[in-house]
């Protein structure tokens, strides 16, 4: 595959990653990774949730990891236009494609549904470098002080709501049920 063309401005590729587990569990996700990103011209985020002195200090108080990814996403996103988030263990299975043809610029975020149970995934996802976004993915890490103490998905969990809050604020009773639900899920 040749260079993508920038038609969205400065495309960015993020991967979180704590070392151990990077070295134990992610090896073939991210040989697939490396061989794609040879081919075009992405800025590459790798990032040690564990290590990185921007995450050390603007993250500090995340301590599960997914969480800690979206705080560390929302301070990387600064330096691109659009960026793609991976989890380290997603793998390329077709290299040619470039992100730009996944890029719906109506949205400052888009996500993905999936397709056996329609649950917006919270793995992998687009980012535009907006205020909106930035923030968003900033509250997304603070959900973590704030979940319920019984099963509550982790971030794939609370990004179901997140969104409702962020995209219909006004949806006051809504809101309102859906957390209850949340909140007595066993």
């Amino acid at each position: 595959m040749s260079s993508c063309k920038p038609l969205f401005g400065k495309v960015g590729v993020f991967v979180a990653y704590v070392k151990s587990s990077m070295e134990t569990h992610y090896g073939v996700a991210q040989r697939s990774l490396e061989c794609y990103l040879k081919s075009v011209n992405y800025t590459v985020f790798m990032v040690d949730l564990d290590n990185d002195e921007r995450v050390k200090h603007a993250c500090y108080k995340n301590k599960q990891l997914f969480f800690k990814k979206h705080c560390a996403a929302s301070l990387y996103l600064k330096e691109v236009d659009w960026m793609l988030i991976l989890d380290a263990d997603t793998a390329i299975v077709n290299p040619n494609h470039c992100i730009e043809e996944w890029i719906d610029t109506r949205a400052d975020l888009n996500f993905y549904e999936r397709f056996f149970n329609w649950e917006i995934a919270s793995g992998n996802y687009l980012a535009k470098n907006t205020e909106f976004s930035r923030n968003f993915l900033k509250k997304w890490g603070d959900w973590e002080f704030i979940q319920p103490k019984n099963w509550n998905g982790a971030d794939n969990g609370v990004l179901q709501l997140h969104i409702l809050e962020a995209v219909l604020p006004s949806a006051v009773q809504e809101i309102r049920i859906c957390d209850e639900i949340w909140h007595k899920v066993r």
